[in-house]
């Protein structure tokens, strides 16, 4: 307990909602029948030090220089509406991640469709239709990932696929109704499988509670939901289903049933795979932009090439983001000054070491700049188009308006000579 306590401190320094482990593990251990006085009074003392270090963590964290506070919204109240949205957000991401697991018990799931839906018959046929349709119904964007794919070689597939979502959310609903009567149904074995539950389940359950709260504020604060908040609950909730089942089922599964579940797990992981591989192909050929940019003499400072890489160029620059929630040190944030260059750069505003006189970007309509020819860089995608390029921008700047009655002004742009480079002396990034 103690060597916990210490890791979810110094876990909290880098995502404070470890803070919270440590607090549901002296609850648990403090209130588990058995469980000597001595093991309690460990368990408050931990309990008091871990939220002691809440306090003084974050009153530590907001006084350090170029720190972001973090500021509640003004209405902290969840109404329903909200705490039904970001539950079923949620859950939906947790039950995808958990269809392998379902598949795996593929036994226990054809009993369970036979008990609840008896008029569809015992064919193999229905339960593997059921399976699948319960399986579209909880990871949608797979589905239509992949139907996007396969639209590249037959027209109109994807026009289909976007049907299919919007019947989800039709049968999801008789779904999560079906779910709720076989929970209740089955009540007296899901609390018996519960109360058999060792600590080592109980605890990271528990810890949920807190964190649930914490991820629900926050999904306030920015407006949505993101896939890596609900996370930490996948393997959570793994393990206690999975304990859950092995206490309340005796029958074997035939183990060449699991090949079904890794199916899944492959078709659910490669679009993962794929949006990563277009990520780095893609920072590979904005950094072989700007790599010819600078041999042509251009400084570091004047190109954007996106957030990712001018991020870290802006810190390398002048050591932190210019963001106006910055408190410490006074002044450190810097206002951006108008240069007559375009703003639809994302978080422009944060990058104030750099000017964006040569934009490097996959969208030159966004930037269509003065026409000056350069060099494009191929890049292969794994997913459509998957022929794709980035392109350089060079910007014009615009007249600076001035107060009335002072003529606006031009300010000079350096060019950098045209070249006449072709595409295909710049190698493709694969």
């Amino acid at each position: 307990l103690v060597v916990g306590m210490l890791c979810g401190v110094l876990g909290g320094t880098i995502r404070q909602t470890v803070w919270f482990a440590p607090l549901a593990g002296a609850a648990v251990l403090f209130l588990w029948p058995g469980v000597s006085t001595r093991m309690r009074l460990v368990a408050i003392v931990c309990g008091v030090v871990g939220l002691a270090c809440i306090v003084v963590g974050i009153r530590w964290f907001n006084s350090q220089p170029y720190a972001i506070p973090t500021r509640l919204p003004d209405r902290t109240a969840l109404g329903i509406a909200d705490l039904v949205s970001v539950t079923r957000t949620m859950a939906v991401g947790v039950l995808s991640a958990m269809v392998p697991m379902f598949f795996y018990r593929l036994a226990a799931l054809r009993r369970w469709r036979r008990e609840q839906l008896p008029w569809l018959g015992d064919s193999t046929v229905v339960d593997l239709i059921v399976l699948l349709a319960v399986a579209w119904v909880l990871f949608p964007a797979t589905v239509v990932g992949w139907f996007a794919v396969v639209s590249q070689a037959i027209p109109g597939v994807e026009r289909g696929a976007w049907l299919l979502q919007g019947l989800r959310r039709i049968l999801i609903v008789p779904l999560a109704v079906l779910v709720v009567a076989t929970v209740l149904r089955q009540r007296g074995v899901i609390l018996s499988a519960v109360r058999r539950m060792p600590p080592a389940i109980v605890i990271p359950l528990v810890y949920l509670l807190p964190y649930s709260a914490a991820v629900m504020q926050a999904s306030r604060m920015i407006g949505e939901l993101y896939p890596r908040y609900y996370l930490p609950y996948v393997p959570l909730l793994a393990c206690a289903v999975l304990w859950g089942v092995r206490a309340t089922f005796t029958t074997a599964v035939d183990r060449r049933i699991a090949i079904v579940g890794w199916v899944w797990l492959a078709v659910v992981a490669l679009p993962g795979v794929r949006n990563l591989q277009h990520m780095f192909a893609d920072c590979r050929a904005r950094l072989a932009a700007i790599s010819y940019l600078e041999s042509n003499g251009v400084a570091r400072d004047r190109i954007m090439a996106g957030w990712q890489i001018d991020g870290w160029e802006q810190i390398e620059r002048a050591g932190y983001l210019n963001d106006y929630r910055i408190r410490v040190p006074r002044g450190a944030f810097k206002p951006l000054k108008p240069d007559g260059y375009p703003k639809q750069l994302m978080l422009r505003d944060r990058m104030s070491a750099l000017t964006p006189e040569y934009i490097v970007t996959d969208d030159p309509n966004r930037f269509p700049g003065d026409g000056t020819p350069f060099p494009r860089f191929p890049f292969t995608s794994w997913w459509p188009p998957y022929r794709r390029e980035i392109v350089i921008c060079h910007q014009v700047q615009r007249p600076i308006p001035k107060s009335p009655g002072v003529p606006a002004t031009n300010v000079p742009a350096t060019n950098v000579p045209a070249t006449n480079v072709p595409a295909t002396n710049v190698p493709a990034t694969k």
